[in-house]
């Protein structure tokens, strides 16, 4: 289960990450 999480926060980091650019 940590695992999973960890896997949900890293996508959340990158789809944070991609926002930005998708927003420019």
């Amino acid at each position: 289960m940590q695992i999973h999480t960890k896997n949900k926060e890293f996508k959340k980091h990158l789809k944070e990450s991609f926002k930005p650019i998708d927003k420019s």
